[in-house]
């Protein structure tokens, strides 16, 4: 069995990052997760959010934004 390696959170931009990864995994596999699809909602409001309060701060997180364009136009194509 492999076991995936935890790494510590670094910076909110980490935490973004790992709710994008996490969300491209969900859109991946929408079918067959029923209620739990709500998770992905929940992950894209909460990288959207993420993302606007650090580009406010200044970070460049254009790649980011384009994941989450991906995730967002993959999520309306499979509805």
């Amino acid at each position: 069995m492999v076991r995936a390696i935890s790494r510590p959170k670094l910076t909110p931009a980490d935490d973004l990052r790992d709710k994008l990864q996490r969300a491209e995994r969900a859109v991946a596999n929408l079918k067959g997760m029923g209620a739990e699809a709500i998770v992905l909602l929940e992950l894209l409001d909460e990288a959207q959010d993420l993302i606007t309060r650090l580009e406010a701060k200044g970070m460049d997180l254009r790649p980011e934004r384009t994941r989450l364009i991906t995730v967002q136009n993959q999520l309306r194509s499979r509805a």
